[in-house]
């Protein structure tokens, strides 16, 4: 850098110039490589069990019920056929806290009672995935749900 002033003029063109730099190809690729690691610690809870003819995704007139596994724990999920209650049943109390979250990064953080069942009074519309921490450490994600 010299210790010459810049014209506003000149320092306008070389502000603009760096901002029409593209980002490398090889850049992007690699940055969105190092996103998905962000949440490789969580263990995903995989979908067993979906007690409706409907598929997920699709209001009936029925509550929908999900089973999510994951090792040796069961997560049921039942939202009421009117999309205005969630209810989580967590088979225990193992878990320590529980969110949804939605991909705009919305979060509704829920209360698990001494059973291990949390409920949602009017859960988001659109997908959403429970997220779920565990008591003795460590996370699990369900996958994208949209009731």
């Amino acid at each position: 850098m010299s210790d010459e002033h810049l014209s506003d003029e000149e320092l306008e063109l070389q502000i603009r110039a760096a901002l029409n730099d593209p980002v490398p190809d090889e850049l992007l690729r690699i940055s969105e490589g190092l996103f998905t690691w962000r949440t490789i610690d969580a263990e995903l809870a995989e979908l067993e069990f979906a007690d409706t003819e409907q598929p997920v995704g699709v209001r009936g007139e029925e509550d929908t019920t999900l089973t999510f596994v994951i090792d040796d724990q069961v997560i049921e999920v039942e939202v009421a056929s009117d999309g205005g209650e969630l209810v989580v049943d967590l088979g225990g109390t193992w878990a320590s806290g529980i969110r949804l979250t939605t991909p705009s990064g919305e979060e509704v953080v829920g209360v698990i009672d001494d059973v291990g069942v949390a409920r949602f009074d009017a859960p988001p519309s659109g997908p959403i995935q429970l997220i779920i921490e565990r008591g003795t450490g460590g996370t699990i994600k369900t996958r994208w749900v949209t009731f």
